[in-house]
Formats: structure tokens, sequence, C-alpha cells
């Protein structure tokens, strides 16, 4: 809504980090709104990476520099600052940081997460070797983290997907 009323502010090369620093203060306040501000300019970057759907095993490369290591590595960052953030808020605040900031983040980094281990597991059976597997499991355990994180999600203040 504010690009609607102000076009000509938002024409500006910076000016999207500017709006993300004064959504992040009215919300949160001005102690955290330049680390929340940049998760969520990272977090834009990343996610804009490549389409949740639109993303499978193949998409990133485990053998060519290091890619798809890389991109875990900016996720897994990226979860660790949300993380750090979240946890110096006051309680009042940290159900909807949790569902604007932390959660995305973390769903994000989980199902980039399946993918490399799926990746790690179709590479290393092409190869005949028996770590296959470990990556077999990891690939079900963060399909089990992601249900957990969805049952956190929808449990936030009381409520329940089973009601």
């Amino acid at each position: 809504m504010d690009l609607t009323f102000n076009i000509d502010e938002y024409r500006q090369p910076d000016s999207t980090q500017a709006w993300a620093q004064a959504w992040a203060t009215s919300n949160y306040g001005p102690a955290l709104a330049p680390q929340i501000s940049q998760l969520m300019i990272n977090y834009s970057m990343l996610a804009a990476r490549r389409k949740y759907e639109l993303m499978d095993m193949n998409v990133f490369s485990l053998v060519n520099y290091n890619e798809f290591d890389r991109v875990i590595a900016e996720w897994t960052a990226l979860v660790s600052a949300a993380q750090a953030v979240y946890d110096q808020l006051p309680s009042n605040a940290k159900a909807s940081f949790f569902e604007m900031i932390l959660h995305p983040s973390l769903a994000g980094m989980t199902l980039y997460q399946i993918y490399y281990a799926a990746a790690k597991n179709d590479l290393y059976a092409e190869q005949g070797r028996n770590s296959a597997n470990q990556y077999l499991t990891q690939v079900i355990d963060w399909i089990d983290q992601d249900a957990n994180l969805t049952m956190t999600y929808h449990g936030l203040l009381g409520m329940s997907i089973l009601q």
C-alpha cells in the first residue's frame, strides 16, 4: 500500500532497503530494525533465485564450484541470523516475527536441504557408494522437520490445524 500512495518515493534504487527499514522499525522498533530489514532483503534474494515449486535436486550443481554447498550455507546463515533476532525479541513480538521472517526462512532452508540431500543420495547411489543411504535418511529427517515446522506455525497463539 505504501507504493500505491507514494510511487515517486519508491522509484529510487535503494527504496527497497529504505522501505524494509521503515517497516521493521514500525513493527519491531529501531534497535533491531537494521537486522530485521536485512533479513527480509536476504530472504527475498534467496527465495527469488528459484520458485519453490520449480525447485528440484538438479537445479544446483554438487560437483561444480561447490554451488549447492554455497546455496545451503547461505540459507543456513540466514536462519541463524533470524533465530538470533527472534531470541532477542520480547515475547509479544515473537509470534509475528516467526510468521513473517523466521518461518519463511526455516521453510526455505528446509526445502533446499531436502533437495540437497536427495541430490547427494542420487549422486552417491550412481557412484555405488554405501554412504548414499545416509542422505536418504537425511531426506526423511528434513521432511519430518518440515512437518514439525508446519505444526509449530499452526500452533502459534493456540491455533491448531486439527480444529
